[in-house]
């Protein structure tokens, strides 16, 4: 069964800036696409991965993997700036106030 890691899927936000590395599982050779770039890797004990160059801000596009005989589409895949924030319960400062 061809799948995204579940971090790829519709309405994601992908880094701008960086290049980024498109993974799933899968078996034989997969071809990824984002937006108008096109990449083709193999699957290697179900696990592939391709990575593409940096994108510009603001980019809005399909992310899509074919096999043989599947085909996967995340929608609506941009590209901006990713924050992962955590903390603990104290927290009481709303991000407009930093």
């Amino acid at each position: 069964m061809l799948t995204f890691n579940p971090i790829f899927a519709d309405n994601a936000i992908l880094q701008a800036g960086k290049a980024v590395r498109i993974c799933g599982t899968g078996e034989g050779e997969i071809e990824v696409t984002l937006g108008s770039l096109s990449c083709s890797t193999i699957a290697k004990n179900g696990c592939w991965s391709a990575e593409f160059d940096t994108q510009n801000y603001g980019v809005v596009c399909d992310l899509t993997a074919r096999s043989v005989d599947e085909s996967i589409t995340a929608r609506n895949v941009t590209f901006g700036d990713v924050d992962l924030i955590s903390g603990q319960s104290n927290m009481q400062f709303k991000l407009v106030n930093i």
